[in-house]
């Protein structure tokens, strides 16, 4: 594939993670760890897979001292940020004109820290160059949280909430990503400010404010404990523990479900846990049961996956790579794979072995649908198991 050139990436991470509360009082938002690795992490290794990063940067407001402590102990092989503190918050407008000399450097693809994402990071950058837009936006066609107002072309119209604003073509929801020109900057005025209000004043000046449709890329707004638990799950990609080295989990312990236990954590003894997340800091006190909880030093927060009911069911691509497709079907779940995928084969056979032990387990099964293509059919038992693995 071909690969566009190098650009410089902001991290906005200076938010306070009001909705997160009291999971961020310990933590900043882009900070929590997702099994063993901060979000923020988890984003730059998700960039830094596709796209050459020329320069890094994230702005600071939020215990800043908690980010350059992450910064020295960064894994070789990723960049270093430069920091840009803001003593108030300035919003993501003001950040970027805060952060002005970066900003000029050239081409800035700006990513909200708090996001966990699998979009094609050079496919975006190479829609952003080959379009000629001053600002390409990261969209999604989604349920919720709909108000970016596109043209036939996909070119800004507005941003309304409502989706009351005539005239449009689609709506889509925003996914917290822009590549920004820096002819953009004249349009900000100094201080605090929100950026969305600009990219619309510039359009309305024929700038190209332009759109890239991420597609089915997961995206998740680390917005609260829910979406949060939901991320944690996500980076365990199909396993059902994560336990932080060194391990100091007790022989006593009832483990069921999803757990993730990170360092630092004290757990008594005959503790039962069941679909938990253990922060750094946590202490579980002896016959203390947990269950869909997130624990931390001095909090203790419930929490539940996304539902499910509305699951499309009608043969749409939600996952895809290289060997494999997973469809939705009315029946269940449907994977498309190669012929050279032994692992999936390896699969079937292993879960039908724990099954007939009456293990829990996805029920994965061969299936010969004459169409000239191996596939596997998964079971609904439990979308929430479903969920989670995907």
């Amino acid at each position: 594939m071909e690969q566009t050139g190098a650009l410089n990436l902001f991290l906005a991470s200076a938010g306070l993670g009001t909705r997160l509360q009291p999971v961020t009082n310990t933590f900043p938002k882009p900070l929590l760890p997702l099994a063993g690795i901060p979000l923020i992490e988890h984003l730059l290794h998700s960039v830094q897979a596709s796209l050459k990063i020329r320069d890094f940067a994230i702005n600071l407001h939020y215990k800043p001292e908690l980010f350059r402590e992450w910064a020295r102990e960064l894994q070789p092989g990723l960049p270093r940020p430069t920091f840009f503190y803001e003593e108030e918050l300035l919003g993501t407008g003001g950040a970027i004109a805060h952060a002005h000399e970066f900003f000029m450097q050239g081409t800035c693809l700006l990513i909200n820290g708090d996001i966990l994402a699998d979009i094609d990071w050079n496919a975006f950058a190479m829609h952003h160059r080959n379009s000629g837009n001053m600002v390409t936006l990261a969209v999604q066609d989604r349920s919720r949280e709909r108000r970016v107002g596109v043209d036939a072309e996909g070119n800004l119209l507005c941003i309304d909430p409502e989706m009351k604003t005539p005239g449009v073509h689609r709506w889509l929801g925003y996914a917290c990503a822009a590549i920004y020109e820096p002819e953009f900057l004249e349009t900000l005025p100094e201080g605090e400010s929100h950026v969305p209000p600009y990219w619309v004043e510039a359009a309305e000046k024929t700038y190209r404010i332009g759109t890239y449709d991420i597609g089915s890329s997961r995206w998740i707004d680390v917005g609260d404990v829910n979406r949060y638990a939901e991320g944690v799950f996500t980076c365990l990609k199909g396993s059902e523990r994560f336990f932080a080295e060194p391990l100091e989990i007790p022989w006593d312990t009832q483990i069921s479900g999803i757990c993730v236990v990170e360092k630092n954590v004290v757990i008594g003894s005959n503790v039962e846990l069941c679909d938990t997340i253990l922060l750094p800091g946590a202490r579980i006190e002896d016959r203390e049961t947990l269950s869909s909880i997130v624990a931390g030093p001095d909090f203790r927060e419930s929490f539940s996956l996304p539902a499910t009911e509305n699951i499309p069911k009608d043969g749409r691509t939600i996952l895809s790579g290289s060997d494999r497709v997973y469809r939705h079907v009315a029946e269940g779940l449907l994977l498309e794979y190669t012929a050279f995928e032994p692992m999936v084969e390896r699969q079937i056979v292993l879960t039908e072995i724990l099954r007939r032990n009456n293990l829990p387990v996805l029920i994965i099964s061969a299936q010969d649908l004459g169409i000239g293509k191996p596939m596997a059919f998964i079971k609904p038992n439990g979308w929430k198991i479903v969920h989670a693995h995907l």
